[in-house]
């Protein structure tokens, strides 16, 4: 399934094509839908490439943030956190 962020991305992309096919028409209508078809593949590696590094981050972060939790709980003369 395709994600709505990539379709925006790719239609973002064949902005200027699509506007000269339906406003300026200086440029037949498959000609745009075809640059546009061209863009959705180049949009979802865009995308995914983006989510991949974006991950990565985000699991180091949790990671790091399991080593500190750990750390503190076995640190001498810690206190049991506050129960709420």
């Amino acid at each position: 399934m395709i994600r709505p962020s990539v379709l925006w991305l790719a239609a973002a992309m064949a902005a200027p094509a699509i506007w000269h096919a339906l406003v300026t028409q200086t440029l037949d209508v498959q000609s745009a839908l075809l640059r546009f078809l061209i863009a959705v593949p180049i949009a979802a590696v865009m995308v995914g490439t983006l989510r991949v590094i974006v991950e990565s981050y985000r699991r180091q972060q949790a990671r790091d943030e399991d080593t500190a939790d750990a750390d503190a709980s076995t640190a001498p003369g810690a206190s049991a956190p506050p129960i709420a």
